[in-house]
């Protein structure tokens, strides 16, 4: 077993048992007050600098969580502004410029398409809507 990460508000613990246990037991997010913990966790597990594979499964499963609660209640229209829907994306999640740049695969690239000067590719797409676990349309 690993030394547990530290954060400011958490130890995050190491094992998947411990996640369980200790910061969010993982179901369905049905009111505001477990979607802000749950977000809270999220913002925990995303300051450990290096996760081990147990925190990043616990992770995805949060996330998962988080997008079908956000899916329902801020539902985002397919049409309406793609990069708008991006940044609105990106500021619940607490993204800048540079974590969009390292999720598409380049630091320079998240500048690009927030400014209008790139494109979203069917890659991206992809990425951003496992990402952010929303349908790719939102990005169309």
């Amino acid at each position: 077993m690993t030394p547990q990460a530290s954060t400011q508000e958490y130890v995050v613990p190491d094992t998947w048992f411990e996640l369980l246990t200790e910061l969010y037991d993982l179901h369905p997010i049905r009111t505001s007050k477990a979607y802000d913990k749950a977000l809270e966790v999220l913002r925990a597990l995303m300051r450990v600098p290096h996760r081990n594979a147990d925190q990043e499964d616990y992770m995805k499963m949060v996330s998962r969580l988080v997008g079908e609660y956000e899916g329902e209640k801020f539902p985002v229209e397919a049409g309406s502004d793609p990069i708008g829907n991006l940044r609105f994306l990106m500021d619940q999640h607490e993204m800048n410029v540079s974590d969009l740049g390292r999720l598409l695969g380049s630091r320079s690239l998240g500048s690009l398409i927030l400014n209008g000067h790139r494109s979203l590719s069917k890659a991206h797409i992809a990425k951003l809507s496992e990402h952010f676990q929303v349908s790719p349309a939102v990005f169309f």
